[in-house]
């Protein structure tokens, strides 16, 4: 078995967690992205939002009957006052890409994901920053929150 033959049985393999990443053939390094995406927020870490948003992104979107923009300092310092998931909670966590596109530098996806207990749909604006993905803009939209 050659080196691509491993990477790829490994991203099959941790990819049942998550099968829609799959359906879509996005590259790892824009699957890791994501991952930590979802996951950052849901294990309220503010490093690892800030490791993956580009200096001087922009987040935007309607929140508690509020419009909110804010940067990706104002983000992560948000997320990090959060409850964070159990890791129980965190073995259960889903989400869903529901559109993606991708260029030479620059992506788009959309990813229905689950966060204080809401729904949201979450556009992504990545681009490839001095050869690393990066998150540069993220529009929300949040639905109700859910019952439980």
């Amino acid at each position: 078995m050659g080196e691509t033959d491993f990477l790829l049985l490994l991203i099959e393999k941790n990819m049942k967690k998550n099968e829609s990443l799959n359906k879509f053939n996005i590259p790892c390094s824009i699957q890791k992205i994501i991952k930590d995406y979802v996951y950052g927020m849901n294990e309220a870490n503010e490093k690892k939002i800030l490791k993956i948003f580009n200096i001087e992104s922009n987040i935007v979107g309607f929140f508690d009957d509020e419009t909110h923009l804010i940067n990706e300092k104002e983000f992560s310092k948000f997320i990090s006052k959060q409850k964070p998931l159990s890791k129980e909670q965190l073995k259960k966590l889903k989400y869903e890409i529901i559109h993606y596109e991708v260029s030479n530098n620059d992506c788009i996806i959309i990813v229905k994901n689950y966060f204080l207990n809401r729904m949201f749909f979450d556009t992504l604006f990545i681009v490839k920053d001095k050869n690393k993905w990066k998150i540069k803009k993220k529009i929300f939209l949040n639905t109700e929150k859910m019952k439980k």
